[in-house]
């Protein structure tokens, strides 16, 4: 059965999302991918229908995570440039943190 766009696009994030916490949480060796697409509520195949390989998987995981702590930084910080002490204290502050 194909899926629509929007939903690949869905499923997608939350394979990305799904891997992100569990590779924060336990390490990328400590993590499946059977264990990933049971996180994200889907199939293996499915996985394997985005992501050719654990490490691709991983890559995209990582890219994923940047860019939202980017977006949130520029969220953040608005139109000023921080000074290196305030966007630690930002970064390192509880509001990032899953």
């Amino acid at each position: 059965m194909r899926v629509s766009k929007e939903r690949a696009a869905e499923n997608r994030h939350a394979l990305l999302q799904a891997a992100s916490r569990l590779f924060r949480k336990r390490g990328i060796d400590g993590v499946g991918v059977a264990e990933v697409a049971k996180e994200a509520g889907l199939t293996h195949g499915a996985l394997y229908a985005h992501f050719s390989s654990k490490d691709e998987l991983a890559a995209a995981a990582f890219s994923h995570g940047f860019a939202g702590n980017m977006a949130d930084t520029r969220a953040w910080a608005g139109d000023r440039c921080p000074t290196l002490e305030e966007y630690l204290d930002g970064y390192l502050s509880a509001d990032m943190r899953d």
